[in-house]
């Protein structure tokens, strides 16, 4: 997967200079899925006053070939991030996620989020922007 940020620890997105914590900082507050074009959007949302200079966030995946949602996520309306990694398309052990050195294009993002829910994709692209 190409992308324009990366992934500088187990909880932040970097842009350049731009460090993002999703964990203390954001929330999750929108998951959209485009069937037509195979987008996806992930939306994420200032929880703290220190934060909101940041503005929203989302990541926008096109070309997606895969998507999981465990059923916590949107039964429960999770929106802590926990943790942020990968995971190689044959591994289903989500208890280790795989480093930004570790990873390779075929890896899913993975979105640990509280109470062991997930947000797992992947596809061709993946871009960090500001709303």
């Amino acid at each position: 997967m190409n992308k324009n940020f990366i992934l500088a620890d187990s909880v932040g997105i970097q842009v350049e200079n731009n460090y993002y914590d999703l964990h203390n900082c954001f929330d999750l507050v929108g998951l959209e899925v485009d069937f037509i074009f195979n987008k996806v959007r992930v939306r994420f949302m200032p929880n703290d006053k220190e934060c909101s200079k940041d503005g929203d966030l989302t990541i926008s995946f096109s070309g997606v070939d895969y998507l999981d949602v465990s059923p916590g996520v949107l039964k429960n309306m999770v929106r802590d991030v926990a943790e942020v990694g990968y995971k190689n398309p044959e591994d289903f052990d989500h208890d280790w996620l795989l480093a930004e050195d570790r990873m390779n294009k075929a890896d899913h993002l993975f979105f640990r989020m509280a109470g062991d829910e997930y947000i797992r994709v992947h596809g061709d692209s993946a871009k960090l922007g500001k709303v």
